[in-house]
């Protein structure tokens, strides 16, 4: 959504807004803070405030009488009337990529619903940051664009837009070498777009590129021959042939990329896919998208299988009927388990009601047994004379 730029609003620089950004958002990264960064960013007492007024023929916003360090302050604010708020840091700091930068928190990144960004892009979209502002997306861009070169060797390593072929790494070269922007030490400053990776043979065929026949190798490195993607052409598989999926000599079809999907077929990932189209008599080939290493061992990673297009319909409805096949007998073992433990449960109250009556009788407070005998000694005992020695003994 646009944002129609007022024609006054208020800027605010603070040093130690970090702190308070943080807390706002709960997040601890205090241990994440390098030991240079908490003693670059020097705290202020409170805000200051200046003003920016828009130039509507220039098409951008000027600064009114901004303080004189504020190109020191590693956070400038921007709030307008509408309630937005816009981090302009970059409009006035002199050295924003290897000062300013270095004094901030934008390597803290959290994972939300829109994907990946920094806590400091999180914060200003509750007030409406992350709007389009037009006249200062194309400021900010520019800014960026015009960035100066690094007066020091160790900040071409990570420059956006410069580097020096020292800071190279073994599988990347500079092509083409024009044009040379500048000259640091004696050496020669090319631009960043330039930079070209290279990779093996294999490392282009996982990425759906060939080397081209009687290709030099752009680099050698440790007796690996490395090439660039000027010298690959994209891999074409052969075409589906009555009804037949081509394949390599594994018995598998590389599909790395969904451009080395042979002409004529289908990619389908089902785990019963294959059990169906064996019973069917449908050609079907296991698609290898990647590799897995394990111990130093590549392993495939196989995905689906590769089945002729013309088959694709048939495959669909039969495995729509298989799901609901193996739904039904699910069904049916579901309820045959019920009915199983629903059979145990009263065999055992059975059984356990007839122990009852036969052996014992319940009360509330538990479990008591009577012994078993018979009324003609029950009768005996009663008519037992008192007094009577009626223990057992033995007969000498």
């Amino acid at each position: 959504m646009a944002v129609n730029p007022p024609a006054l609003r208020m800027t605010v620089a603070e040093g130690n807004m970090v702190e308070a950004a943080i807390r706002s958002l709960d997040i601890l990264v205090t241990s994440s803070i390098p030991t240079t960064t908490q003693q670059a960013i020097k705290p202020i007492r409170r805000p200051v405030y200046w003003a920016e007024v828009f130039d509507p023929v220039g098409d951008k916003w000027v600064p009114i009488e901004p303080p004189k360090e504020a190109s020191t302050y590693p956070y400038v604010l921007a709030n307008t009337i509408y309630g937005t708020t816009f981090d302009v840091t970059r409009r006035y700091s002199r050295d924003y990529t290897y000062t300013t930068l270095k004094q901030r928190l934008e390597s803290v990144s959290i994972q939300t619903e829109r994907g990946a960004c920094t806590w400091w892009t999180r914060l200003l979209s509750r007030w409406g940051g992350d709007q389009d502002d037009p006249s200062e997306t194309k400021e900010m861009q520019q800014r960026a664009l015009e960035t100066a070169m690094p007066r020091r060797i160790a900040d071409f390593a990570q420059n956006p837009h410069y580097v020096l072929e020292r800071h190279l790494r073994q599988n990347q070269i500079i092509r083409p070498r024009r044009p040379i922007v500048g000259q640091i030490r004696g050496e020669s400053v090319f631009l960043r777009e330039n930079v070209c990776t290279l990779r093996t043979q294999l490392a282009w065929n996982r990425r759906g590129y060939r080397v081209i026949e009687n290709q030099t190798p752009a680099k050698v490195v440790n007796k690996s021959e490395l090439y660039g993607q000027w010298q690959t052409e994209r891999i074409v598989a052969p075409p589906v042939v009555d009804g037949v999926v081509p394949r390599n000599e594994y018995g598998r079809v590389d599909l790395f990329t969904p451009s080395m999907l042979p002409a004529g077929s289908a990619h389908v990932c089902d785990a019963h896919a294959k059990r169906i189209c064996r019973e069917l008599g449908i050609d079907a080939v296991d698609a290898v998208v990647g590799f897995a290493f394990r111990r130093g061992v590549a392993t495939p990673t196989i995905d689906g299988i590769v089945i002729p297009e013309s088959a694709v319909d048939l495959l669909r409805d039969a495995l729509q009927n298989d799901q609901q096949a193996r739904e039904e007998r699910e069904q049916a073992s579901m309820e045959a388990r019920v009915v199983h433990n629903w059979r145990r449960l009263a065999n055992a109250l059975r059984v356990r009601a007839e122990v009852d009556a036969q052996f014992s009788k319940r009360k509330p407070s538990g479990i008591t047994f009577k012994n078993q005998v018979s009324d003609s000694e029950s009768e005996a005992d009663a008519e037992a004379e008192p007094g009577t020695d009626t223990q057992g003994g033995f007969i000498l």
